[in-house]
């Protein structure tokens, strides 16, 4: 696939709008956060609108370059689609953590979504080292939500 500007910069967007509007629907997400039972390593809650948006950004391109660098037109498909299911899981998780406050189906999320990144790591790793190295910070980061995740459902 071509190299384009247009392309990188709408598929930031999109992924940008993605994490926007699941945030919005999940609810006082921060207020939330704040009101739980705090537990050793937990960051303040203003940590998590610095770091979200970089993740995104980050995946997109991740995307971006492992789409524009496909050489077997039938890996499309698989690279679009491990994009498409990860971030759909990353989605619902917000909306059900906190907006539906299932605190333990969101664990089982989050194990899902290392589980698929890492999947996606491999995949594009192989088409492109680069863009499967830059979820690694989104893999990191999500292992880190476990954590809390996990955490949080065993004090509130």
């Amino acid at each position: 696939m071509k190299k384009s500007w247009p392309l990188l910069i709408g598929l930031v967007v999109v992924t940008e709008v993605v994490g926007f509007i699941s945030g919005m629907l999940a609810g006082d997400s921060r207020g939330i956060y704040e009101s739980f039972n705090q537990i050793p390593f937990a960051p303040p809650g203003s940590t998590f609108g610095i770091v979200w948006p970089i993740l995104y950004a980050a995946m997109a391109l991740s995307l971006y370059l492992a789409v524009t660098n496909v050489i077997k037109k039938q890996e499309v498909l698989t690279v679009i689609g491990l994009y498409g299911l990860q971030l759909g899981l990353n989605f619902f998780w917000s909306i059900i953590f906190f907006g539906g406050d299932q605190l333990f189906l969101g664990a089982l999320i989050i194990i899902a979504l290392l589980v698929v990144v890492f999947f996606q790591f491999r995949f594009y790793y192989r088409i492109k080292p680069v863009a499967g190295l830059l979820l690694i910070p989104y893999w990191l980061w999500l292992a880190f939500a476990l954590y809390l995740n996990i955490g949080f459902a065993l004090v509130n």
